[in-house]
């Protein structure tokens, strides 16, 4: 239930979005909806594309979890004051997610929603209704209503935007060409380069989403334990690399870091990740899905499996059909990784990805195309 604080807080934002609505749209101002301290791979795809198309960086605004510096240039706060004047009177917006529910577009205005996963595992939106906080479901709702234009990268992504965002418009079948591109090309080196790990070290990739009820189990590992293990086992050292979802961004400074345990939590690009690692360790993630394109080992570590889709989520696959080995406790991930067995399931990957059935296109040229003939009809 909702805190007076927090009817009043949103009363006064809502209160403050219309009130700048006696200012004129600037015709040629983008506004990027971003709540991270980075762009995300669609968002960032689509600003190096209207980049190279010509738009000019004063016609783009940025907004960002707090006042810093993203592709090199200033971000606004998102909430902010002066987010909120950027929002309504800028002519496009753009987002990768959910915005507030008192963002009300204006009917000149354009929005485009790349959502900010191509194929998840988990249910989402209508489809985990029952257990969504009646706040993000109110959010959805709004966000949806105001939406001109969604992006699915995949037959499975349609599917759920068509029938569970509560939406009936467009909505553009394209995948991110940057991002599968960063997924299978070769950027181990960039990776060993930018966290300081040496060459011949191998790198296993921690990537699990967030939980619901704010359970840290999945969190709470020996992450130091897990390399020396790994690397006994192998006969070869590696590091790991611990990328937190933005949901549970607290737990992050739990966790100890040193040269062979490795913060990746606000790096920017997850495809990037994935592509150097030679071992994804996951969960709910639809960073699944990207690992198994990339060709990558992936190990499912599920402590709390029976808690989550009990209380959290629902999933669109069975998880034990997945062809990837399922851990529940800490021992047991380490024996999955070192015994490992590529073969058993390379098939299976094959066929998941053949349901999921990622759509080919350059979502990004697409919606470049498309906010810049926006920009030139007025």
């Amino acid at each position: 239930m909702l805190s007076l604080k927090n009817i009043l807080y949103t009363s006064l934002k809502r209160l403050t979005f219309y009130a700048f609505r006696i200012c004129p749209i600037n015709k040629r101002k983008i506004v990027f909806l971003n709540t991270n301290s980075y762009l995300s791979g669609p968002l960032n795809a689509v600003y190096d594309e209207l980049i190279q198309n010509g738009c000019v960086e004063n016609q783009i605004v940025i907004l960002s979890n707090s006042e810093t510096l993203i592709n090199e240039r200033k971000t606004v706060k998102y909430g902010s004051l002066k987010s909120i004047y950027e929002i309504v009177t800028s002519k496009v917006w753009i987002s990768d997610g959910r915005q507030q529910s008192y963002f009300k577009k204006r009917k000149k205005q354009f929005y485009i929603m790349t959502w900010h996963g191509s194929a998840p595992i988990k249910f989402i939106e209508k489809d985990a209704e029952a257990t969504l906080p009646k706040g993000y479901i109110k959010c959805a709702k709004n966000d949806s209503k105001n939406a001109d234009l969604l992006v699915a990268q995949s037959k499975h992504m349609y599917s759920i935007m068509r029938n569970s965002f509560w939406y009936e418009g467009a909505i553009l079948r394209e995948s991110f060409t940057k991002e599968f591109n960063e997924l299978t090309s070769k950027t181990s080196g960039e990776i060993h380069r930018e966290f300081g790990i040496p060459l011949d070290k191998k790198i296993i990739l921690y990537v699990p989403t967030f939980r619901k009820n704010s359970n840290e189990d999945c969190y709470n590992l020996d992450y130091q334990n897990i390399v020396d293990r790994v690397s006994g086992a192998a006969g070869k050292q590696y590091v790991i690399i611990v990328r937190l979802h933005e949901n549970a961004l607290q737990f992050a400074k739990n966790i100890k870091y040193n040269e062979s345990v490795l913060y990746g939590t606000d790096y920017p690009s997850v495809e990037k990740l994935i592509s150097a690692a030679d071992y994804v360790i996951t969960d709910y993630s639809g960073c699944l899905f990207k690992a198994y394109y990339a060709g990558k080992n992936v190990v499912l570590y599920m402590p709390d499996l029976s808690e989550y889709l009990m209380h959290d989520r629902g999933t669109y696959y069975d998880l034990k059909k997945l062809p990837s080995p399922v851990a529940r406790d800490e021992t047991a991930l380490i024996d999955a990784i070192v015994s490992y067995d590529e073969k058993r399931y390379l098939n299976g990957r094959e066929e998941i990805l053949s349901k999921i059935g990622y759509y080919g296109g350059n979502a990004e040229k697409t919606i470049a195309r498309m906010i810049m003939h926006t920009l030139e009809r007025e």
